[in-house]
């Protein structure tokens, strides 16, 4: 949950993990993001989405109400980037403004009149911001001057300010200039500069910032590691991505979250042994790593199954995630995580205490599910169908029953495009059978998660794909 960068030059990402867009006017990229219990998304048409958790407003619908399928936020459009912190969130507008929404507490939403706002307010005096980040407690923009401001808890001068007063409007960092990307964290700060340094600020009890030491800073201070980066993720530990695609981790790791076998705590930065041709990074106590081929891997804490490897067993390296393909950006909250396919249907797992994961239920899942449509009618998807021929050709299946003791029938059928004519289909039942036929009927006979895909073929060279969850209890 703790915050992605914000890279200004690199079509790549990463969360409080997530990846960042290059601003390009006049077109909006899909993005995910993910804060404690909630999610909130950008779609291709400049409108976003939110479910979860709504206790503080931070779904943005005008209620208190969680939802376990996607809400609209209310007033915004034109947006251009969103960014999850805790339980507020940012949105950067077009004309370069700011707006915010949920928990206002310490000020984070650049206001001291409200402790909570359930629908999207603009920020005062931000008006030419590039790119946004929000915190646990505090909000980070990058100016069009390459400089930054911040706003919110300010404990122990930790905003980088120079003062050691709560901020509540936004003010800038003090030393700092160049900037090409910033993530706000918990309770620090990292920056990345066009001359390829790493500049951190705030607590470092971890070695979070990356020096060397523990010592806390309350000015931006130099890390020890020098490289092009086109992304970071910020909790207890960090995790930076290089343009070139290696991965580098550092900070807390009891629960194995930096990648390195082990779960020794680091001081300083290390790469992640195993990894190559990363595009985008995310984490909170687990990390997610998205590689060039859609394929997205994962380590650290599984608790409740947000590394969806199918079990809820902690992991100190990568391992795969189960049934993901064709994956453009990913996102990870507190003990879940999302991932977003090339079709622009959306994917969640892991915890599901308040719907977080968007399948209408508050089922916890090892495995990925697709998120739902608005009011849990069809499925989610991020694209804009008036301006993507390609979701002409979408193809959805259902399956009766999609859970229940083995031995488990299943009866499948597939819904494809009006007026087009697949030359063939074939499914993928999850358990090693398969079938051609349109609609098919399979029985599971033993108990597990499965992932049952369809795959239909209209010419030499379209393939569009579908997935489903299938869940069997009990044995036969």
């Amino acid at each position: 949950m703790h915050r992605t960068s914000i890279p200004l030059l690199f079509l790549l990402a990463a969360f409080w993990a997530l990846a960042t867009p290059v601003l390009v006017c006049g077109s909006t990229t899909p993005m995910l993001s993910a804060g404690s219990g909630h999610v909130v998304v950008l779609k291709e048409d400049g409108s976003v989405w939110a479910w979860g958790y709504n206790g503080r407003g931070q779904l943005g619908d005008g209620t208190l109400r969680s939802a376990s399928s996607p809400v609209m936020v209310h007033n915004l459009d034109r947006v251009k980037m969103v960014s999850a912190g805790f339980s507020s969130n940012l949105a950067l507008i077009e004309d370069g403004t700011v707006w915010g929404w949920g928990a206002n507490n310490d000020g984070q939403l650049g206001t001291i009149l409200a402790k909570q706002i359930s629908q999207a307010s603009p920020i005062p005096g931000l008006n030419r911001a590039t790119a946004v980040s929000m915190g646990a407690t505090s909000g980070a923009v990058l100016i069009d001057d390459a400089t930054v401001m911040v706003w919110g808890r300010n404990k122990d001068g930790f905003l980088g300010t120079g003062s050691y007063k709560q901020v509540i409007a936004p003010s800038p960092v003090k030393g700092l200039s160049d900037v090409a990307g910033i993530v706000a964290g918990p309770s620090f700060f990292l920056a990345y500069t066009y001359d390829c340094s790493l500049w951190a600020w705030g607590r470092n009890k971890f070695g979070q910032l990356g020096d060397g030491t523990s010592r806390n800073w309350k000015k931006p201070h130099r890390s020890t590691l020098r490289a092009c980066f086109s992304g970071l993720v910020a909790d207890n530990h960090v995790v930076a991505l290089e343009a070139e695609g290696k991965v580098w981790t550092w900070g807390y790791n009891r629960e194995g979250q930096l990648g390195a076998g082990d779960t020794v705590n680091r001081e300083k930065p290390e790469v992640v042994p195993g990894l190559a041709n990363i595009t985008a990074i995310a984490g909170e106590q687990h990390t997610l790593a998205l590689a060039s081929d859609g394929t997205v891997w994962s380590w650290g804490l599984n608790n409740y199954g947000q590394l969806g490897d199918g079990t809820i067993r902690n992991r100190k390296a990568p391992v795969q995630v189960l049934g993901l393909s064709k994956i453009r950006s990913i996102a990870a909250g507190s003990y879940f995580s999302l991932a977003q396919r090339a079709d622009g249907t959306v994917w969640s797992w892991g915890l599901n205490n308040y719907g977080q994961l968007g399948d209408g239920t508050q089922d916890n899942r090892s495995v990925p599910v697709q998120v739902l449509g608005f009011d849990g009618h069809g499925f989610f998807n991020l694209r804009d169908s008036s301006s993507s021929e390609d979701l002409d050709h979408q193809i959805y299946f259902s399956a009766t029953p999609a859970s229940g003791e083995a031995p488990l029938k299943v009866s499948f059928q597939a819904v494809l495009p009006q007026g087009l004519k697949p030359m063939g289909v074939e499914w993928d039942f999850g358990d090693g059978d398969l079938s051609r036929e349109i609609d098919p009927t399979h029985i599971y006979q033993s108990s597990g998660s499965y992932i049952a895909t369809l795959t239909v073929k209209f010419s030499e060279d379209d393939y569009k794909e579908s997935m489903k969850n299938i869940t069997v209890s009990g044995a036969w």
